[in-house]
């Protein structure tokens, strides 16, 4: 019995393949070349291309499947979208063997050249930060586009407009009033779907190539994950030497828990974060130098490093200088103590969790 293939490739306006346009019209040219000596032809019908090949023997049917092989290895199989196989006496047959085995190596490698993405964002009546933020997000996932980028907001006894402005910009919402951070982004992270996990608070905003820069060093595999420098929105004599203070107490408990400088933005895979139990529950404050120490200490046990981001950076709200003074770090420097051991659970509702 005789079989012809037909295989359909839709087509919008256009296709992008290796950052080259293709109008419809031309898209022949590219299968044709791609698919090299084997026979096929090519039948256009508007926005939609038919190609089709019809083999005579095993020989020929063989060539058929070094050509879909080829397609399927090519940057167009994401245009395709149906295999048929017609035998002589016009019934169809759906060749759903060979498309699942094609279909399944080509995911693999696909997710594995393209992992998606989970950014979580804790969030305390954030009406007034979190639309730069999710901005900020969407304009870094058009740069990842064949990754895809799941948001979502854990909203944290919120009385404004937060959930609303989230649910607008297409994120995913979960609901947690637990007065710790840690607790917070941890249940973010529990209800994310993506290979990538990339924690940002509210008030920062993303640069347009964290996310493209994140996938290059993970998939790099010279890095188990990392941070990310800040850069405060704005800019005075009080918050700089207030900075100089922080840093001052911050850099013995790093040097003690031997963990990395930058924070700020997270980021690492699902599995090594769930590996090393996520940012610790006990902690009320502190907890991103405690997370950053576990995730260095497992990338030195495989050989990699824990990260900075070099040509991105995250902006931030000085928001707690404009709440509280560009000063108050200074003159209130037994609560910044406080706050540093990281469970001073009075000094932490003072400074984050009972205040906006």
């Amino acid at each position: 019995m005789n079989y012809e293939f037909k295989l359909i490739i839709e087509i919008d306006d256009e296709l992008i393949i290796s950052d080259k346009k293709y109008e419809p019209d031309s898209v022949y040219e590219y299968v044709k070349s791609v698919c090299g000596k084997h026979t096929l032809k090519d039948v256009s019908e508007g926005k939609r291309l038919i190609y089709i090949t019809s083999p005579d023997d095993k020989k020929g049917f063989s060539s058929v499947g070094i050509a879909i092989n080829t397609l399927y290895d090519s940057d167009i199989r994401k245009y395709i979208k149906t295999f048929e196989l017609h035998n002589s006496d016009g019934e169809v047959e759906y060749v759903l063997d060979e498309i699942a085995q094609f279909d399944k190596r080509y995911e693999e490698r696909n997710a594995a050249a393209n992992p998606s993405f989970s950014v979580i964002i804790p969030a305390h009546n954030e009406e007034k930060y979190i639309r730069k933020c999710l901005m900020g997000i969407k304009n870094a996932a058009n740069r990842v586009p064949e990754s895809k980028v799941q948001i979502i907001v854990v909203a944290n006894r919120c009385t404004d407009k937060t959930v609303l402005y989230a649910k607008k910009y297409g994120a995913k919402v979960i609901e947690n009033n637990d007065k710790c951070i840690s607790s917070i982004r941890n249940a973010g992270v529990k209800a994310a779907s993506g290979d990538i996990i990339v924690t940002i608070d509210a008030d920062s905003i993303m640069t347009k190539d964290s996310l493209a820069e994140i996938k290059q060093l993970l998939l790099s595999g010279r890095y188990v994950g990392g941070g990310t420098n800040p850069v405060f929105d704005r800019m005075s004599l009080g918050i700089a030497v207030s900075s100089l203070y922080v840093a001052a107490n911050i850099i013995p408990v790093m040097i003690k828990n031997k963990a990395p400088l930058s924070g700020g933005m997270f980021w690492c895979y699902k599995k090594d974060f769930d590996s090393i139990g996520g940012f610790d529950e006990n902690l009320v404050s502190l907890e991103d130098l405690d997370f950053a120490s576990r995730l260095s200490a497992l990338g030195k046990k495989r050989g990699q490093k824990y990260g900075t981001l070099k040509k991105s950076y995250i902006i931030t709200s000085a928001r707690k200088f404009d709440q509280f003074g560009d000063w108050y770090l200074i003159k209130n420097r037994k609560l910044t103590k406080r706050i540093f051991t990281g469970r001073d659970r009075q000094a932490a509702d003072e400074f984050y969790y009972d205040v906006r």
